[in-house]
């Protein structure tokens, strides 16, 4: 079975910066048919707003999550800090200040 991938639109896309720290976040609603949705803000804008299966089957268990870097062959060096998951919407953390 192929498995959807959500995109940005490659009209809208903003790319995702190098060397520096960033700020994803990702609301899933799981299901095994299009009644799924995935939202993804980087750095509070929101890159992915889409509706659609987001699990293989509707009998499927998710046991794990992976964090990293698996969409490029190229060796990447990735530093993940502040992981929460929850069953209920998290806040919206403040806006980050920025240094120059």
């Amino acid at each position: 079975m192929h498995q959807r991938q959500y995109l940005q639109d490659p009209s809208s896309q903003i790319p995702f910066p190098l060397d520096q720290w960033v700020h994803v976040r990702v609301h899933v609603l799981f299901s095994g048919n299009e009644l799924g949705r995935i939202k993804i803000w980087q750095d509070d804008i929101k890159v992915i707003d889409q509706r659609g299966r987001t699990l293989p089957t509707a009998e499927c268990v998710i046991d794990r999550i992976q964090i990293g870097i698996t969409a490029t062959p190229e060796e990447s060096v990735l530093h993940v800090d502040d992981v929460q998951i929850s069953r209920i919407p998290l806040s919206p953390r403040p806006p980050r200040r920025r240094t120059p």
